[in-house]
């Protein structure tokens, strides 16, 4: 599948995300980083069922959860706590365990104010 098809041209481009749900992992490895992009603020349309749709590509996804929750600026980051975290599989959550018990026992104080410690306790 051409890799142009599969970013999103608009924030209200489901059709992209529907292709995205049946694109296998090599398709989207060389654009994962783009897609990431398209969840970062999640009041665009796209953005609550693309960053649902991201969780399934595994372990590709990890580096760039780990960004959003060792970068918070209380907007990206949010796509991660209440819409990929609650499908992550164990797997995955280990992979970012160390990001989420920071956020846990070092909060900073964007993350306090956000109460984003709280939200992720029961991932841990």
């Amino acid at each position: 599948m051409n890799r142009n098809l599969l970013i999103p041209i608009s924030k209200h481009d489901f059709e992209a995300v529907e292709r995205i749900k049946k694109a296998d992992i090599e398709s989207i490895r060389p654009i994962i980083s783009n897609l990431f992009e398209w969840v970062e603020d999640i009041n665009w349309p796209i953005a609550p069922e693309l960053a649902r749709t991201l969780v399934k590509f595994d372990n590709l996804i990890i580096p760039f959860v780990k960004d959003l929750i060792q970068n918070p600026d209380g907007l990206r980051e949010y796509s991660v706590y209440y819409y990929m975290l609650p499908l992550f599989t164990d797997e995955q959550l280990l992979l970012i365990k160390n990001e989420l018990e920071r956020v846990v026992n070092n909060p900073s104080p964007l993350e306090v104010e956000l109460e984003y410690s709280e939200t992720i306790l029961e991932y841990i």
